[in-house]
């Protein structure tokens, strides 16, 4: 994917590694050496990687007022409260705490969906393009002001008008969810790259289940939530020890969890689609 690159040395601080999955989140199912197993699309063999690898980020996707800003207030809010569930002090999530897992879930959900643009830049806009330096352009978006320069309006300005529009649109859908916190008797959650099923893994022993009570699941439904997950990851799925999350898990339960999902879906994803014509048409006006 391109992106467009600072000034040399990044005078202005910008961000450029960005987290679909925070930093947080992924440190959380680190083992003993800081790192995580990695099952990767198309690669036989794990993958032992720390969590600021690359395979977690990507390049200027959305704009520096996205990232620092109703994103940011966002994730710390949730990383506030997911602390306190793995210390044990929430037992089940809900009024504002429960608001705070739906603005992060719905963050988390388009952000992971959202097209990395082959171009970095958006032309034909019929505007004509200001002649300020590389310089200028950098200080306009570290102040959250965008622009149309000479090669066009950086696709990320549009990006994160989006995202901050679809997250708060689906946080509104899912208002009146409530979040029980699940552990399982044995073996250890995955994480996946695109979340689904309202499931939303903390840490290996903890995941936060939409409209469900909180409490302890046996290996036998732990089987059925890590095939779900792993049947709707995209890129990639971890865990912490995947062998302790993945045991009697076969790949024909996998592939069972997928075709029950997918025809699930269909229906939200149709809606989906819908969404982001409208907001896209919405911002072209």
């Amino acid at each position: 994917m391109k992106y467009e690159k600072t000034q040399p040395g990044n005078p202005h601080r910008l961000t450029v590694n960005q987290h679909v999955l925070p930093v947080r989140c992924i440190e959380r199912f680190a083992g003993s050496d800081g790192c995580v197993d990695v099952c990767v699309a198309n690669r036989p063999n794990l993958l032992r990687l720390a969590p600021q690898n690359g395979l977690f980020r990507t390049k200027r996707t959305w704009d520096e007022k996205a990232e620092r800003h109703f994103m940011k207030r966002i994730e710390d809010k949730f990383q506030e409260l997911a602390d306190k569930i793995v210390n044990g002090e929430v037992q089940i999530v809900e009024g504002s705490e429960a608001t705070t897992v739906n603005l992060y879930f719905a963050l988390w959900y388009h952000r992971s969906r959202y097209p990395r643009p082959d171009d970095p830049f958006v032309r034909n806009m019929d505007v004509t393009p200001n002649d300020l330096t590389k310089d200028q352009r950098e200080k306009l978006e570290k102040n959250g002001v965008g622009y149309y320069g000479p090669e066009g309006m950086p696709a990320r300005f549009i990006a994160g008008a989006q995202l901050q529009i679809l997250t708060g649109r689906m946080a509104h859908h899912i208002r009146d969810l409530t979040w029980g916190v699940v552990h399982p008797l044995e073996g250890e959650f995955v994480m996946p790259d695109i979340p689904s099923h309202k499931l939303l893994p903390i840490d290996p022993t903890t995941c936060l289940a939409a409209s469900h009570p909180s409490g302890h699941i046996p290996r036998e439904n732990l089987r059925e939530v890590n095939a779900a997950l792993i049947a709707m990851s995209c890129r990639y799925y971890f865990a912490r020890d995947m062998r302790a999350a993945c045991h009697g898990l076969t790949r024909d339960a996998v592939k069972r969890a997928g075709e029950k999902t997918m025809a699930e879906l269909s229906a939200l994803n149709s809606q989906e689609v819908t969404e982001r014509r409208v907001v896209g048409r919405r911002l072209a006006d």
